[in-house]
């Protein structure tokens, strides 16, 4: 008998090692009587999920590891004692309707191809009415996708990845590019040289090409400059992003935002604004929903910037 009948809990576990991906399973519920109880097993895999029941936690967690066994190889799901129906569709790509981000890890797992990743593009737009880009990369493709949400955006991503792998030809996997399992010689020495880098600390020579800097800044023309230093920064309320642009378009610095995906521990969202000043100058905030992270990023960097300039626009008076 196969690991698919005998031990498909394993077999599930093996398929996926390599790649350094592991199944989660979870009891999702028990009911039934004291002596006849029933248990109900889910299995979760990046963005697939299974389920299975059985009279005890491990029947239901192998009948879980046997569905997705199914689900991943096209297969109809079989009943308890049967053997599993063969296909009824292609199953290289086979997608449940709508569900793009699962129709594509599920592409990836059936053909062997690495497991897609997304990455944040530029959000634009207004506030009230912003435009997402997301990335989806899948060994060496890319594809871009945009709307109105991340969500969205990550769905139109995969689509077109689902797309542009069904238009491959037959040497699909050489196309793609394959799971890496071990660390090429030139990423062995990559690392090495990055765990002996030795990190200089500021030579007197940058430590003057900063303080000119500052200095020029420090004695640099312009109302929005001025107008900050005669700002009180405490007002939460006040529109900070704007502030900061005008006085970055004024004294010709870029201003970046980056938003972190992961909330904090007060469950707030995160922003990181860097502004290209010399040196290059992070600044970090949290707030209630990203918008409220971005203008407080932005205060916090006017109050650098206003320290900073502050001992030649107090000698201006």
């Amino acid at each position: 008998m196969s690991n698919y009948e005998t031990n498909p809990v394993g077999a599930l576990q093996e398929r996926f090692q390599s790649r350094g991906i592991t199944p989660v399973y979870r009891v999702v519920q028990a009911a039934g009587a004291s002596h006849a109880p029933t248990f109900s097993f889910q299995v979760i895999l990046g963005e697939l999920t299974a389920t299975g029941a059985g009279s005890s936690k491990k029947q239901a967690k192998h009948s879980a590891a046997r569905a997705m066994l199914d689900k991943l190889d096209g297969r109809v799901p079989a009943q308890d004692g049967q053997q599993p129906l063969p296909p009824v569709q292609d199953p290289n790509f086979s997608q449940a309707p709508g569900n793009t981000v699962g129709g594509l890890q599920e592409l990836c797992v059936k053909q062997g191809f690495p497991m897609p990743t997304y990455s944040d593009g530029t959000v634009d737009g207004q506030p009230h009415q912003r435009n997402f880009s997301i990335t989806c990369t899948v060994g060496k493709m890319q594809e871009n996708g945009a709307g109105g949400s991340k969500k969205d955006a990550k769905r139109e991503a995969a689509q077109k990845m689902i797309d542009k792998l069904k238009s491959l030809g037959q040497n699909r996997t050489e196309q793609v590019g394959g799971v890496v399992d071990v660390l090429s010689a030139e990423d062995e020495e990559m690392i090495t040289k990055i765990s002996n880098m030795k990190i200089d600390l500021l030579t007197p020579d940058a430590s003057e090409k900063v303080a000119a800097f500052y200095k020029n800044l420090q004695n640099a023309n312009g109302k929005f400059l001025a107008k900050l230093h005669v700002t009180s920064l405490s007002n939460r309320s006040v529109n900070y992003k704007t502030m900061l642009e005008d006085v970055s378009k004024e004294q010709k610095f870029e201003v970046t935002y980056v938003e972190v995906e992961e909330k904090n521990d007060d469950g707030e969202h995160q922003c990181l604004v860097q502004i290209s000043t010399l040196p290059i100058a992070v600044c970090y905030a949290a707030g209630k929903d990203y918008d409220k992270a971005q203008n407080e990023a932005a205060r916090i960097t006017l109050n650098y910037l206003k320290m900073m300039t502050k001992r030649s626009q107090r000698g201006k008076k």
